[in-house]
């Protein structure tokens, strides 16, 4: 009896290289990289403080690949440093670069395209001054992504590089109140006033808690909240914006000759 022919498969279809496919990604799931094989400091004598640094960097890198879409992220990160032949200090250059554009951006009131620029240096190298500046961008009306926002700032806590949280207490604040997380929104809102009982800002921030003190009160203003959010959230419309013509693309990255002859027994780390 002849074999019956599968009609079902398409033409060319490939069973070996499916098989062959799924076992990569099984082995993928079974086997993740290491945070250390993705982000490797430079071996060579350095000063306590670059030592530090790259020690929290990589602190940072290893709870991000506890997310698979981050993990994801950052083995491109790896091969396109393979590719390129980048070194570090050049991803650093390159992601402030790209802040700086960034920053340009967002003078000119253009948030989500600023926002686009925040994330390509973000998935360049992670620095904590950028994710605030990424948080601004998801408070405005026109990303409105408040979750994100309270996430960029507590990362930007977590990683232990800055030299003044109160943004990230003040943004993380504001964050959470869009959200209706009210008493969390408090604790930071106390812990901005710590540093600076006077600034502006953050007064007026923890007038408007005040008032926001009873279950109507808080019902009402998150109504309002929810209506004035853009239809489309920034998740659907990202791709638009340019991250992906940023990301990937070897000019947008910032070349240092000798870069990895650079001293960094001489040389300061970033500050933020």
């Amino acid at each position: 009896m002849a074999e019956e022919n599968n009609t079902d498969l398409p033409k060319g279809f490939d069973q070996a290289k499916l098989d062959q496919f799924v076992a990569f990604m099984q082995n993928e799931i079974d086997n993740p990289p290491k945070a250390s094989e993705l982000f490797i400091a430079p071996d060579k004598p350095m000063s306590q403080e670059w030592s530090n640094f790259f020690a929290k960097i990589l602190k940072h890198i290893e709870y991000q690949c506890r997310d698979r879409s981050r993990l994801l992220k950052l083995q491109k990160r790896k091969r396109l440093m393979e590719n390129y032949k980048l070194t570090e200090l050049e991803m650093i250059a390159s992601a402030t670069k790209m802040k700086f554009e960034g920053n340009e951006q967002f003078k000119q009131d253009e948030i989500p395209k600023a926002f686009s620029w925040y994330l390509a240096s973000l998935e360049t190298f992670p620095m904590p001054d950028v994710m605030l500046n990424a948080a601004a961008c998801a408070l405005k009306p026109s990303v409105a992504d408040y979750s994100l926002a309270e996430t960029y700032c507590t990362e930007a806590l977590d990683l232990g590089l800055l030299s003044n949280p109160i943004k990230a207490y003040f943004r993380r604040c504001q964050a959470r109140r869009l959200q209706g997380k009210f008493e969390e929104a408090n604790e930071d809102i106390k812990l901005a006033l710590a540093i600076d009982p006077r600034d502006s800002k953050i007064c007026a921030e923890a007038k408007l808690l005040e008032q926001l003190s009873t279950q109507a009160e808080r019902e009402a203003y998150l109504a309002d909240v929810e209506k004035a959010k853009p239809g489309l959230s920034w998740t659907s419309f990202s791709g638009a914006m340019g991250l992906n013509e940023i990301v990937g693309h070897e000019e947008s990255y910032v070349r240092i000759p000798q870069s990895e002859n650079a001293d960094l027994s001489k040389m300061q780390p970033p500050t933020f």
